[in-house]
């Protein structure tokens, strides 16, 4: 191997230079250990990295991390591609989006009359809390 590296040319390209180096290791492990343990493992990596993007992509959709579901599915692809499907969406909750358009019509309305004198702070305070209070009890 060292007399290999001594003896390239200068002028040899990228593509010489691998296939040497793919000759050397034939030679030194009889092409056995590559072809059985190297490139298997390198296919084996290939379809774990697979395996965890789809399970990335499936629950970043939802809003979940996809840092966090990448690595669950590199390691246990079938139970985190179940768990990923049947998760709930983060922020969607099954509340429709008029629900929190009208409570931010009602705060503004109490909050008009909050700042015009008509109700005070503590009775603002109050009913703002039970306005938060209907959107969780539906």
């Amino acid at each position: 191997m060292y007399q290999l590296i001594l003896s390239s040319n200068s002028g040899q390209n990228a593509a010489d230079a691998f296939g040497a180096f793919m000759a050397s290791l034939f030679a030194l492990f009889g092409g056995a250990f590559l072809l059985g343990v190297v490139i298997p493992l390198f296919i084996t990596i290939a379809i774990l990295v697979g395996f965890g993007i789809i399970t990335a992509s499936i629950a970043g959709k939802k809003g979940y991390n996809r840092f966090g579901f990448f690595w669950y599915g590199f390691f246990f692809f079938p139970i985190a591609v179940g768990v990923a499907i049947l998760a709930t969406p983060i922020n969607k909750g099954g509340y429709s989006r008029s629900g929190s358009v009208e409570q931010e019509e009602e705060l503004a309305k109490y909050e008009e009359m909050y700042e015009a004198g008509t109700i005070s702070w503590t009775q603002f305070c109050q009913i703002k809390e039970e306005i938060y209070q209907r959107k969780y009890k539906k």
